[in-house]
């Protein structure tokens, strides 16, 4: 989802938003929206803030399964990112200027089998433009 070389820098972003107990994530490239939350985070103060998906993907894969992160924004355009020995400070961009509406995703939500979806693709696949 994720806009590798994009004339919008915020594209290059992921939304991090922590509150209730809960981390959420949002990615966009304007066409696709992913979002993901994370439960049973320990949410010390609430808040949100984007970041270079890229970045902090690079950081966190390298980190030991299972130890904690803690993430704080120690200014509004600074991300303090600490795990074991590390502490990581990432550029970021306010949370106002990511391009998402406040539509609530998981009201109409609805489970499909992938085969029977895949079915339904290959079915209607002839009519969708090659560009």
């Amino acid at each position: 989802v994720i806009e590798k070389r994009s004339t919008l820098p915020i594209l290059s972003n992921i939304l991090i938003e922590a509150h209730d107990s809960k981390l959420k994530i949002t990615a966009t490239d304007l066409d696709l929206i992913f979002v993901n939350e994370i439960q049973n985070v320990e949410v010390i103060e609430e808040g949100k803030t984007t970041t270079t998906s890229s970045t902090l993907y690079d950081i966190i894969r390298k980190f030991s399964s299972g130890k904690k992160i803690n993430f704080s924004l120690s200014s509004e355009n600074k991300l303090e990112l600490e795990s074991e020995k590390s502490i990581f400070h990432l550029n970021c961009i306010s949370s106002s200027e990511f391009p998402i509406t406040d539509e609530n995703f998981n009201q109409n939500q609805f489970s499909i089998n992938s085969k029977i979806l895949l079915k339904l693709l290959n079915k209607c696949k002839f009519s969708m433009s090659s560009l």
